[in-house]
């Protein structure tokens, strides 16, 4: 038996001894376990694990930035910032994306990422926000939440959509709000 196999089986001992665990109960306790990885439940997950698209506060926060009304600001190709885009209570999709990233970022969300797809013309763009390498579209009907980048990517293509900028959130933040 290899040192990594002892040391295994040692732990398993002395932690059923130190919880009194009989046979039974060993197995019952690590499948609790695995299910706990496997599933996600775990109850003593941290506040950066409920940063997750299945949370449903953020499901709540997107759907309510989706149904602000679409306005285009044609005299600005600045986005507003997420608190005037509240107080204004319309906003057009960079508007939209910088609003639910705000949110994203200010409750711990990591790796947020604002996409801007440009149309192969030239004339007009779409902004979308990408967190978790999934696509959240709160200016489209109905809303695209928590979407696959591939297909959400080759369904703009159709429609000629192609050129994509993408920048971190905290850069674009900086420099665009």
């Amino acid at each position: 038996m290899s040192k990594v196999h002892v040391l295994v089986l040692l732990f398993i001992i002395f932690t059923s001894i130190y919880l009194g665990l009989s046979p039974h109960k060993q197995n019952t306790f690590f499948s609790k376990i695995n299910l706990i990885s496997i599933n996600g439940s775990n109850q003593y997950t941290t506040s950066t694990d409920k940063i997750n698209p299945d949370n449903p506060n953020i499901k709540k926060y997107f759907q309510k930035v989706a149904e602000v009304p679409y306005k285009s600001d044609d005299d600005s190709s600045v986005p507003k910032k997420p608190a005037q885009f509240w107080k204004d209570n319309y906003g057009d999709c960079d508007d939209k994306s910088a609003a639910f990233a705000d949110y994203l970022n200010r409750i711990g969300a990591e790796d947020i990422k604002i996409v801007i797809i440009r149309h192969n013309s030239k004339k007009y763009s779409h902004c979308v926000v990408m967190w978790k390498n999934h696509i959240f579209d709160a200016t489209v009907e109905p809303p695209v939440y928590n979407m696959d980048p591939t297909e959400y990517f080759n369904c703009l293509k159709k429609k000629g959509l192609n050129l994509q900028i993408t920048y971190p959130y905290i850069y674009y933040k900086k420099n665009y709000l």
